[in-house]
């Protein structure tokens, strides 16, 4: 990351942060009166390769699947990484498009507990985002963080100690990614007022030699919570979430990993018409590497803004971007499409 650049993304960060806290302080302590019609986060994964190596959890809604009520969602994400970082005796290149498309399948099987499954096929490729992006930056004064030092569209996903490669893909790669299997389990319920907790597990079915998995079991906890309020003419939302992550050591890849990260969400859901939903949430994870290089070692923020219309009563489509606010962790900027439907 460009050193000019970091300083305006961290004050960016710590406004968000604030504004965040300030109506957090203000909203808990009234009465949820806005009943939302649709309860579900934006599910946008970290699709920087090694935070997909290392198993970094998407972000889960306090709201379950009611009783009896089966979901199912199909969505596809797409990720441009653009990394050029060196520390002491390791190297880091990122340079490439990743992408997902998840199947995703959750139950109700008690009003307060909810079972899920989620599959994804991901690639790693040269893309075809690379000039669009460095025009973009060009046009609004960006700085375009050495891209313009490299070829278009290629794959150079590397990251070397002591001139030893510990993982280097160079070419097109793509294949099953790991399966995750969840419970959620209501811990509270009220009216506006929602409080769950969700565990998940990783099975390592993705090949994490070409980073299409972490190689590894990996458990994730998370206490999630929902509280409606009323905030400026809408009707709007309150989430927060806070968790951590246990894995093993993966033998597949030659990487030191921490067993243990914590990550940790804040959002605001906003009803501006009767199909639309806007919402915007802040992500905070920590390092997942043992490594002298910032972008693996050093923990990251997002922020992501998108929202979800209304086709039927039983059908919705998702739509968000996703922009890095700390660190290269995870790309600079990434898309997410979901339809999901309630049967």
């Amino acid at each position: 990351m460009s050193p000019f650049f970091k300083p305006l993304r961290l004050g960016i960060l710590k406004r968000s942060f604030t504004l965040l806290a300030a109506i957090a302080s203000t909203t808990l302590a009234i009465d949820g009166r806005a009943d939302l019609a649709s309860d579900s986060l934006l599910r946008t994964p970290n699709l920087n390769p090694f935070a997909v190596l290392a198993y970094t959890p998407s972000t889960e809604s306090a709201h379950l699947v009611r009783a009896k009520t089966i979901e199912v969602a199909l969505s596809h994400n797409i990720a441009n990484n653009f990394v050029i970082s060196n520390a002491d005796n390791e190297m880091l290149r990122l340079d490439g498009e990743s992408s997902t498309s998840d199947f995703i399948l959750r139950y109700g099987l008690r009003q307060n507990l909810e079972l899920s499954i989620a599959l994804s096929y991901a690639s790693h490729s040269g893309g075809r985002l690379d000039g669009f992006i460095s025009k973009w930056h060009k046009a609004f004064g960006l700085p375009n963080a050495g891209r313009e030092y490299v070829n278009d569209n290629e794959i150079n996903y590397q990251w070397a100690v002591d001139s030893e490669n510990r993982v280097s893909i160079q070419s097109s790669a793509s294949g099953i990614g790991d399966t995750i299997v969840g419970i959620g389990f209501n811990l509270h319920s009220s009216p506006g007022q929602r409080i769950t907790l969700r565990s998940a597990l990783s099975l390592p079915t993705g090949d994490a030699q070409v980073l299409l998995g972490s190689g590894t079991k990996a458990l994730s906890t998370f206490l999630t919570a929902s509280k409606s309020m009323d905030f400026l003419p809408y009707s709007s939302a309150l989430r927060l979430g806070i968790g951590t992550t246990l894995s093993h050591r993966s033998t597949k890849v030659n990487v030191r990993r921490r067993r243990a990260a914590a990550s940790a969400y804040a959002g605001l859901v906003f009803k501006v018409a009767e199909k639309l939903w806007l919402k915007t949430r802040l992500e905070y994870s920590q390092g997942r590497y043992k490594s002298s290089i910032p972008e693996l070692n050093q923990a990251h923020t997002r922020m992501v803004f998108g929202g979800t219309i209304v086709l039927k009563t039983n059908r919705v489509i998702d739509f968000a971007i996703a922009e890095d606010l700390s660190v290269g962790h995870s790309p600079d900027v990434s898309f997410h499409a979901r339809l999901a439907n309630h049967f």
